[in-house]
């Protein structure tokens, strides 16, 4: 973590808050409520007689408006300390910087639930809490992605997570080398190593005289680790001039950014993630999509009233398989073609192929034409009224004599007020832990010899736009 400190300013940047010590000009000192971190009033003003006064911020890096940004190497908090002789729109006749930078592991794991995954071959599983940042502002998420050695992981290249029983980080790959994640509060380095990585960009010219050195950079957008931040009225590409340390020194830090007026037609690209191809064991493709009522074809409109039925079909296409069951391992609706962090949600399916929808509504799943399809019928409910709404789905292609509580398909019967499997209902037993938590257990899946195997699909239904309410 970084410490600032330049003539007048102190900044103290702890795990999660912060301490900055302003020694205030005389000129600024009659009126102490005018003194600013961000939002927040100084937590202690004392005056020094003719030399001012000193004012201290003590605050949490959550408080007081701080700004938080994420780049592949740092976690960087900003703000500013303003001087506000008038009240607002009237700007700060005195203003400075507050910053401070971490070096990165999973550091959101500290404070939230965000926690890594188990590996499945050569991916690696995130799962996010959903943080407040920018509410009702669209939200990105940037990472770099590094192939490397698996047996030679240093502290530089590592999964850690933060153990909060232990209140320890632990190494993801194997515990027993935690210790590699010990720098994660401090500063990691690792040894150089062959690796693949998206990288840093050297300079472009560089020349080195008596009087200092001079580094010139030319870069296209999207390449060097520019990321591109939209808003609401801007278009912002946005990366850092970085030199890097081998000690326990401050990494130099410098922020860069090109600031664009956005169009009003512009929108970010949309990919559809409806089409998926595995290969290793064969091809899959798999296909969603919103129907006609009697499921002879695709829709031909997305917009449904209140209470009636929205048909959806999904499929997958086998080439070289052994046959597989389609399974929705989970379904969710928001408001947004992409999951964000501040998307509104309304979940249908969850724990592993519960359709949790079916408890208080007309919503269920229709028996099956063919193992390698599966179709619902889902009562339109009330949610973000008059808002577009956009449906997410994980699909499952699974061995079907080999069901289990972490791959099934489940509604609810209010007849009988019990939790039925929609593809065996004698085995319904598999559905019980539809109110509590499902658990599969660990069997072979589509190969004797390897796990399970997953495919996720996540999008607009068939790609067709978003669902519209009335």
């Amino acid at each position: 973590m970084s410490e600032d400190n330049h003539n007048d300013v102190q900044i103290t940047c702890g795990e999660l808050s912060v301490h900055v010590k302003w020694k205030v000009d005389k000129s600024m000192t009659g009126n102490p409520a005018r003194l600013f971190l961000g939002s927040c009033l100084a937590s202690h003003f004392s005056n020094l007689s003719n030399e001012g006064a000193v004012a201290d911020f003590y605050y949490g890096l959550d408080d007081c408006g701080f700004r938080r940004m994420a780049t592949w190497k740092y976690l960087v908090y900003e703000n500013k300390l303003n001087y506000r002789p008038l009240p607002k729109p009237h700007p700060p006749s005195f203003s400075s910087p507050v910053r401070c930078v971490y070096d990165r592991c999973l550091v959101d794991g500290k404070k939230s639930f965000s926690k890594f995954s188990p590996r499945y071959h050569s991916s690696i599983i995130l799962h996010l809490q959903a943080f407040r940042f920018t509410l009702g502002q669209e939200v990105f998420i940037h990472c770099k992605l590094i192939a490397w050695d698996p047996d030679n992981l240093n502290e530089a290249k590592k999964a850690c997570d933060y153990n909060k029983a232990t209140g320890e980080w632990e190494l993801l790959d194997d515990p027993f080398q935690s210790s590699l994640c010990q720098c994660c509060d401090s500063a990691c380095q690792g040894r150089g190593k062959r690796d693949t990585d998206s990288g840093d960009c050297p300079p472009t010219q560089l020349s080195v005289n008596p009087q200092g050195s001079e580094a010139v950079f030319y870069a296209e957008f999207l390449t060097c680790n520019i990321r591109r931040l939209v808003t609401t009225n801007e278009i912002i590409f946005e990366t850092e001039i970085t030199s890097p340390t081998f000690s326990k020194a401050t990494p130099i830090y410098y922020p860069v950014a090109c600031t664009y007026e956005r169009e009003d037609d512009w929108a970010p690209p949309l990919y559809d993630p409806l089409l998926f191809h595995t290969h290793g064991q064969g091809d899959l493709a798999f296909r969603m999509a919103l129907m006609k009522d009697d499921f002879s074809g695709v829709a031909t409109t997305t917009t449904f009233s209140l209470g009636s039925m929205i048909p959806i079909a999904a499929s997958v296409a086998q080439q070289n398989h052994q046959p597989l069951i389609l399974l929705l391992d989970e379904c969710l609706a928001s408001t947004t073609p992409e999951l964000a962090p501040d998307s509104r949600v309304y979940p249908l399916i969850t724990n592993k192929g519960c359709l949790v929808d079916s408890k208080n509504t007309n919503s269920r799943f229709l028996p099956r034409n063919q193992l390698s399809e599966i179709r619902l019928s889902l009562q339109a409910f009330k949610f973000a009224t008059g808002e577009d709404v956009y449906l997410h789905c994980r699909l499952v292609a699974w061995e079907p004599r080999d069901l289990d509580s972490g791959n099934k398909a489940c509604q609810y019967d209010r007849t009988s007020s019990r939790w039925v499997l929609v593809d065996d209902p004698s085995q319904s037993s598999l559905c019980s832990c539809c109110d509590t938590n499902c658990q599969g257990r660990k069997k072979r899946g589509i190969t004797a010899d390897g796990p399970p195997s997953y495919w996720s699909c996540f999008g607009r239904p068939g790609g067709a736009g978003p669902i519209q309410q009335l």
